[in-house]
């Protein structure tokens, strides 16, 4: 269970560590979202902009901008990513919750540390090493 755990643990560290980060990236992104049209003849970049009295404002960017186009690429990644590391972190936090109420075991854990299990468990699963184990006592 030990194993388990330190792995969701540390799972969990890693996600709001990178959420900082997608945080971070976002807080430095424009104000302006990324939209992007796909035609027959090519594909078309607009930048949408929703100013404070509601109005959109749509204004075409050139494939020529690249730095535009990079700064609104990676905050549309950093807004997705930001989605997908919530639900992992839900899911994880779910999931932790429920195996502790329920107290279920992984295989190592019952294999090496349950008190009554462990025994009945090597003796089936690792029959040469419990052997040994008797001959040498």
């Amino acid at each position: 269970m030990r194993n388990m755990k330190d792995a969701l643990v540390e799972r969990k560290k890693a996600l709001r560590t990178e959420l900082g980060r997608m945080n971070k990236l976002l807080e430095k992104a424009p104000r302006a979202n990324l939209q992007i049209c796909k035609s027959k003849t090519g594909m078309y970049f607009y930048s949408n902009l929703v100013g404070e009295d509601g109005k959109r404002q749509r204004r075409y960017i050139r494939k020529e901008d690249t730095k535009t186009l990079a700064a609104l690429a990676l905050k549309y990644y950093c807004l997705r990513r930001k989605k997908e590391i919530s639900r992992e972190l839900e899911a994880l936090e779910n999931y932790q919750q429920k195996t502790e109420a329920r107290r279920i075991y992984d295989s190592t854990t019952l294999l090496f540390d349950t008190p009554v299990l462990s025994p009945l468990l090597q003796q089936q699963l690792r029959p040469m090493a419990y052997q040994a184990a008797e001959w040498a006592a």
